[in-house]
C-alpha cells in the first residue's frame, strides 16, 4: 500500500508540473508582464498530528485573476521534525484592490513529511484567504483551509 501512495504522490506532482509548464505557455503569448510574489507564512496543521510549520512561498500570476504557486515548509509535530510542499492554484475576487481586503480561494496538493508512521503522504489541499490592507511594500493576512487536517494561517506577503 506504501508503494501505491508513492506513485500517487508522484504522479500528482508530475501532473501539477506539466500543467503549470503549458500555462506558462498561454501566459506568455498575452504579454502581461509576470513578476513573481513571494511571501512568508506561518501554519497550524490540526490532522492525525498537529503541527506548526514556517514556510517561505512564491506564486507566478498569469493574469490578474489567477497565478499558480507553491510554498516549502518546515517545523515541529506531535513526532518531532515535519515538512511539507504545497503546489496549488490561487483565484483572487479583487486583484486591483478596490477593497482594503483582498479576498482569494486556491486548491491543489501538499506533500507531508514527518517521522508518523504512514511516512511521505499527499492529500488534497483547499483554502481560502484574505489579503490586509498594504502596508509600504507588504500585506499581511491569514487562510484558512483542508490539506492533511484543518489550517489556520498568517502569512506576510509582497505587494505593489
Amino acid at each position: 500500500m506504501k508503494s501505491f501512495k508513492s506513485i500517487q504522490s508522484v504522479f500528482c506532482t508530475v501532473a501539477f508540473a506539466l500543467l503549470l509548464t503549458s500555462a506558462t505557455g498561454v501566459s506568455a503569448q498575452k504579454r502581461t508582464p509576470a513578476s513573481i510574489k513571494t511571501h512568508g507564512r506561518v501554519d497550524v496543521i490540526a490532522g492525525d498530528f498537529a503541527k506548526i510549520h514556517a514556510g517561505l512561498g512564491a506564486l507566478l500570476p498569469f493574469n490578474n485573476y489567477f497565478g499558480m504557486g507553491g510554498v516549502a515548509g518546515f517545523g515541529f509535530s506531535e513526532n518531532g521534525a515535519s515538512g511539507r510542499i504545497d503546489l496549488y492554484g490561487r483565484f483572487s475576487f479583487d486583484p486591483f484592490r478596490r477593497n482594503s481586503w483582498e479576498p482569494y480561494v486556491g486548491g491543489g496538493i501538499t506533500n507531508m513529511f514527518d517521522a508518523s508512521p504512514e511516512g511521505t503522504r499527499s492529500h488534497l489541499l483547499l483554502f481560502f484567504g484574505m489579503n490586509g490592507p498594504k502596508k509600504g511594500r507588504f500585506a499581511p493576512g491569514f487562510e484558512v483551509g483542508i490539506g492533511d487536517g484543518l489550517r489556520l494561517g498568517m502569512t506576510l506577503r509582497t505587494s505593489k
